[in-house]
């Protein structure tokens, strides 16, 4: 990540990712793992529309449909929620510095919340006039070890 390590499993312990949102071992291994510095508070889903999609299970041997095969997921296509950030200890410039990141690659929909993020669903946007995008290089010095 911009020059520092940033392990692709969340499961080094080292990274500031790790530190930020938790960790877990690798199965196997000799660490227990941690809880990250921020709680997040669970939220519900407000004013959601649903809708019902059809799809069809798929073959992995032949790549193409399993006859009798379809199903259906009910998935929640557009609706409102509130996020709780909770720092559970003081947080380092850096690690506010990267909540604001990830928070800006959802509104971009860079990244999705929830399962089927691939199939078009948890995309988000943030919904408060107050809110801009942080500029990232502002992120980019501190991770560098700058002081921005």
């Amino acid at each position: 990540m911009l020059g520092h390590l940033a392990c692709d499993r969340g499961d080094c312990g080292q990274c500031i990712p790790c530190g930020l949102f938790g960790w877990a071992p690798a199965p196997g291994a000799a660490a227990s793992g941690a809880r990250g510095r921020i709680a997040v508070g669970d939220t519900r889903i407000e004013q959601a529309c649903c809708q019902v999609r059809h799809h069809v299970a798929l073959d992995r041997v032949t790549a193409g449909a399993r006859p009798k095969l379809l199903y259906a997921r009910r998935v929640v296509t557009a609706g409102r929620f509130r996020v709780r950030i909770e720092p559970l200890r003081p947080l380092a410039p850096v690690e506010i510095a990267l909540l604001h990141a990830v928070i800006a690659d959802l509104d971009a929909g860079l990244v999705g919340l929830g399962g089927a993020t691939t199939r078009g669903l948890g995309t988000t946007r943030v919904d408060d006039e107050t809110w801009r995008a942080p500029d990232l290089s502002a992120l980019a010095a501190l991770v560098a070890g700058g002081a921005a």
